[in-house]
């Protein structure tokens, strides 16, 4: 299941923390139900790797999907496309 979950969106925190993912390949592992996401902090900018985390947990347990935003979302990487491509074994 994919939960409604798109490349490209981004999830925050469900508790408000200053925290998120980007969600950047929903198909790689769609057959274990997880997506491929890169974190980000409001202080530290993007992680340099991805990380795969159950779709379930994403859309619907300790994360949500906003409406408009916040200005302390850091810009999207421009290297996106590579850190994709790498291999990623760890899972949160």
């Amino acid at each position: 299941m994919s939960y409604g979950i798109k490349n490209g969106q981004i999830y925050l925190a469900a508790d408000g923390g200053h925290f998120g993912y980007l969600v950047i390949d929903t198909n790689r592992y769609a057959g274990v139900d997880d997506v491929l996401v890169l974190g980000f902090t409001a202080t530290k900018g993007y992680n340099s790797e991805a990380n795969r985390i159950d779709a379930f947990k994403l859309a619907r347990v300790s994360y949500y999907l906003p409406d408009v935003i916040p200005d302390w979302v850091p810009p999207i990487p421009n290297n996106v496309e590579e850190i994709k491509a790498r291999k990623v074994d760890y899972r949160p």
